[in-house]
């Protein structure tokens, strides 16, 4: 019975009509730094960084979009270089659809606006998805900064510069 019920919600769960019903919830979305979240609602978005004690600085630069008490995705945004790199933009499979990615997106290009240096990131030319919503957001693909051995990659920069026209 519980079988039978979980599979009708999944797939009552993915039907544009479903996807459309929670779009107020982007109303009451909060962006928070994941380390400032007392409540550790990053770990459903970025759990995966805790296993790993390599990344788990990563922390430290990862903001997390809320609702409530539910996390909806998150994004790295760390800094190297030549200005702030963005990675690991995730948006949890039951908030795709609601402009929870762009929203992320758009959190990066602030930060970088805010410290008046450029956002980048790469992105793979096939996630046809990711590269939509950095567009949206207002990244541009530019040729990388440096040589980046990544065939089968687009680089994109969001500036203040590009911004301010």
């Amino acid at each position: 019975m519980r079988r039978a019920l979980r599979e009708v919600l999944e797939a009552v769960q993915r039907t544009r009509a479903w996807r459309a019903a929670g779009r107020p919830v982007r109303r009451r979305v909060r962006i928070v730094r994941a380390l400032d979240d007392p409540a550790g609602r990053w770990r459903a978005v970025f759990g995966d960084l805790e296993r790993d004690p390599a990344r788990t600085g990563s922390l430290a630069h990862a903001y997390v979009a809320v609702a409530g008490p539910v996390a909806l995705g998150g994004v790295i945004v760390a800094p190297f270089e030549q200005g702030l790199f963005a990675s690991a933009l995730r948006v949890r499979p039951f908030a795709r659809g609601w402009g929870i990615g762009c929203r992320l997106a758009r959190h990066a290009g602030d930060l970088g606006m805010h410290r008046g240096c450029s956002v980048w990131l790469v992105v793979a030319e096939d996630n046809r998805a990711a590269l939509a919503v950095w567009r949206a957001a207002g990244f541009r693909p530019v040729p990388p900064p440096s040589p980046v051995d990544r065939s089968g990659h687009v680089t994109f920069r969001f500036s203040p510069q590009a911004a301010a026209r």
